[in-house]
């Protein structure tokens, strides 16, 4: 039996996006990947797109855990990863700051890493709306 799958421009433009946009890393999903030195799959699976909080970097940057640092850092290095942070005062450190003290009614704090990748894509998926969809991408 033959498929055909007919796709429309807007279908093709979302599938291109969705294999180019930045993919937000938190702290807990990136650290399972540095801690066997494995960051190679994600570099690998991901080239170009791997973006790290700000607060994540700090958060890996801990005095106790050196290897970590020094792995993110290699991957940065090698033009794999990059760091973004917000700015105080957008939009999305409103959205950083409510995430991480003073929640929404039945929503919990969540952790500084969590909150601005939440918020860095957000930033970066409300300029890229097809069709009026917004897609939120975090690992």
């Amino acid at each position: 039996m033959l498929s055909v799958q007919i796709w429309s421009m807007e279908m093709m433009t979302k599938a291109v996006m969705l294999l180019t946009e930045p993919l937000f890393f938190d702290t807990d999903c990136l650290s399972a990947f540095l801690w066997v030195n494995k960051q190679s799959l994600l570099t690998q699976l991901y080239p170009g797109r791997i973006v790290i909080p700000m607060q994540v970097y700090k958060e890996l940057s801990q005095p106790s855990i050196p290897h970590l640092k020094m792995r993110v850092d290699s991957m940065r290095a090698k033009g794999e990863a990059k760091v973004e942070s917000i700015m105080v005062g957008s939009e999305e450190y409103a959205l950083y700051r409510q995430l991480t003290a003073n929640p929404a009614s039945g929503h919990v704090v969540i952790g500084r890493g969590e909150a601005e990748a939440i918020a860095l894509a957000k930033k970066v998926n409300e300029t890229q709306k097809i069709g009026g969809i917004l897609h939120f991408q975090i690992i």
